[in-house]
């Protein structure tokens, strides 16, 4: 029966916790199309901070990253989201992109 009861309150934490990732995403996105794209970096830092395995919370955090001209950065977030996904073509052609800049 306590089982049962910790399993229910198991489920509705997560329940909050991926309603609040999703309310901290609008966030983002609002900053990210009002070009505030620091704030919404930290926006990012908070949800891989709630969740290490969110593969879109580190892939727009490294969009932002590069728009900043923070290439290193953005790479190592790019690498970190490639490790969560299943294909990751897109991703490495990214990262091999970025690259390709800080040595031009």
């Amino acid at each position: 029966m306590e089982t049962d009861r910790s399993s229910g309150k198991l489920d509705e934490a997560n329940k909050r916790q991926e309603s609040m990732i999703s309310t901290m995403k609008e966030k983002a996105n609002l900053l990210m199309n009002m070009s505030s794209f620091n704030d919404a970096v930290k926006v990012y830092i908070q949800i891989i901070d709630m969740n290490e395995y969110n593969e879109e919370a580190w892939k727009s955090k490294a969009f932002l990253l590069e728009k900043l001209g923070r290439l290193n950065e953005a790479i190592h977030a790019y690498e970190f989201a490639m490790k969560l996904e299943s294909d990751h073509t897109e991703t490495l052609k990214k990262i091999e992109e970025l690259k390709s800049q800080l040595t031009n």
